[in-house]
């Protein structure tokens, strides 16, 4: 037997054990290790509006053709699409764990300036807007809001308080850091004196990667 081998021989197995034992130091030493691993998939996302088309309208005009550009991107895994009745398409492209984000989002770009000419008249005035996860502004575009104090709560747990200021009759928040996320939860704390929470409409929350 294999265990009767090593028994008989104290010295080899000795030898073998210490062999081990310091191939197990040399490997300790190489191999990669991060305080904070890169353990979620990279993803882009794609949006694009076309104002009163319905989603079936959207997913044929809009959807099918920059999804066809998608096949065959580098260390993409799948993507999945969603059309709105309010016009809103969003395609969400999930990549392979340990792909370059910008490079994806820069190839995914690329599919879609393909598409682009396929597309109708209405979306192509309004852009298609490609992202990937690191949001380093969020935008609240809304000409009848006057909120005044928010929490942001991102998908990675972190959490931030905010106040908006107006810029060009919008009102904008800018973070003063990048904050890696996949979604980011918006309340309203406060508003401006004279405003009440039922006059307040936040008409869009924007993420964009710059």
């Amino acid at each position: 037997m294999l265990s009767e081998f090593f028994i008989n021989r104290p010295i080899f197995s000795a030898v073998i054990a210490i062999i081990i034992t310091l191939a197990g130091l040399v490997a300790s030493q190489v191999l990669p290790i991060a305080q904070y691993p890169e353990v979620a998939p990279p993803t882009v996302t794609i949006t694009a509006n076309y104002t009163g088309a319905s989603a079936e309208t959207i997913a044929k005009t809009v959807a099918a053709p920059i999804e066809e550009q998608l096949s065959g991107v580098e260390n993409l895994v799948y993507f999945s699409s969603s059309a709105a009745s309010n016009g809103t398409l969003t395609i969400t492209c999930t990549f392979a764990v340990g792909a370059d984000g910008d490079k994806a989002t820069i190839d995914v770009n690329n599919r879609v300036q393909i598409a682009l000419p396929r597309l109708p008249d209405e979306v192509r005035r309004s852009g298609v807007i490609v992202q990937n996860g690191y949001a380093k502004n969020a935008d609240i575009f809304g000409k009848n809001s006057r909120v005044k104090d928010v929490e942001l709560n991102f998908s990675n747990g972190e959490s931030m308080q905010a106040t908006l200021t107006d810029q060009a009759g919008e009102q904008r928040i800018n973070l003063n850091r990048p904050v890696k996320a996949k979604w980011v939860q918006l309340i309203i704390r406060s508003v401006y004196p004279g405003w009440k929470y039922s006059d307040t409409a936040v008409n869009e929350l924007r993420v964009d990667a710059e």
